[in-house]
């Protein structure tokens, strides 16, 4: 069983992200291969913490996530087994949101993971790019969860089945 669910990730009522309904298109839009993306590979200078979501599921956390810092969120696309990608007049309108809930606040902060202009190839070439967080002050644990979007119809989480993937926080 795949491991990336159409669902709604948990977010407190105290949060200001109202999550949008999940809605899919009777026709899909052109599959991108995970072996047409450019996955950058280079670390993140000046944080504190870093998770990697690799394929095959699996979770890697390198250094502490503290509070009063920062923490890079890197992403692979394999994750996603049936990518949704959408092109309008030979420009992609689709990507992959990295969302970060700082708890107990229920702040959240969103990024796209997926670049199309500075790939170094022809334009619209997808690159994963890793991408950088704060964490607050008074931050115990961060939530983690991906939303990949095409247009305005087709939504797909990775979300831990609507858990969100988790993180304690240590105080510096």
């Amino acid at each position: 069983m795949s491991r990336t669910q159409k669902t709604t990730p948990t977010v407190p009522s105290t949060s200001p992200v109202v999550p949008q309904k999940n809605a899919v298109s009777p026709s899909p839009a052109p599959r991108v291969e995970a072996r047409d993306v450019v996955v950058a590979v280079e670390k993140v200078e000046g944080v504190d913490g870093e998770i990697v979501f690799a394929s095959g599921w699996r979770e890697h956390r390198h250094g502490e996530i503290v509070a009063g810092g920062s923490v890079s969120v890197a992403y692979d696309l394999e994750r996603f087994p049936n990518l949704v990608t959408h092109v309008v007049d030979g420009a992609p309108t689709w990507g992959v949101k990295a969302c970060v809930m700082t708890l107990p606040s229920g702040e959240v902060q969103e990024r796209e993971l997926v670049d199309f202009e500075s790939s170094g190839k022809a334009r619209g070439t997808p690159r994963v790019v890793p991408q950088t967080f704060e964490v607050p002050m008074g931050t115990v644990a961060v939530e983690v969860w991906f939303r990949n979007w095409a247009g305005e119809d087709h939504v797909a989480w990775d979300s831990n089945f609507g858990g969100n993937y988790r993180f304690d926080v240590v105080e510096r």
